[in-house]
């Protein structure tokens, strides 16, 4: 769980839950009252897997990553925000990091470090929704081995 305060001053919570294999970015519920919106979520970043009902049932959303990203199926923790990123691919915005334990169908590595884009989004309707996709990221693979 991470707290935070963009530079637009938005008080942010940030959660990710281990093997929900994303990160959730919401309006945070204790410095907004929920008559303003806190808890709302305004961005989601991952692939949180969804069950279909069938035995074999298990698919996967992807949430501002591209529709190729392989799920992460390992544990999915720990949150940095990033006022200024070094990062070529998020393109200076503020950025959220998370550690990715393993991803399905990456032979070459085991453990990966996601940087993305805030590209927060107002809901406009009271139910939760995903907000759009596409936010700008990037993706570190940990070498094998370390």
């Amino acid at each position: 769980m991470l707290a935070c305060t963009t530079k637009a001053s938005a008080k942010l919570l940030a959660i990710t839950h281990r093997f929900g294999h994303e990160a959730i970015e919401m309006k945070s519920p204790y410095a907004i009252t929920s008559a303003d919106g806190g808890g709302s979520i305004l961005q989601r970043f991952g692939t949180p897997p969804h069950f279909t009902g069938t035995p074999t049932g298990l698919t996967y959303h992807k949430f501002g990553v591209v529709s190729s990203q392989s799920p992460w199926t390992g544990g999915n923790h720990n949150l940095f925000y990033s006022a200024s990123p070094a990062s070529t691919a998020t393109k200076g915005q503020e950025t959220l990091t998370t550690f990715v334990n393993n991803v399905a169908d990456e032979a070459t590595s085991s453990s990966f470090v996601f940087e993305f884009a805030l590209k927060l989004t107002e809901p406009s309707q009271p139910q939760l929704r995903a907000p759009p996709v596409g936010a700008n990221y990037s993706r570190v693979n940990k070498p094998a081995g370390d």
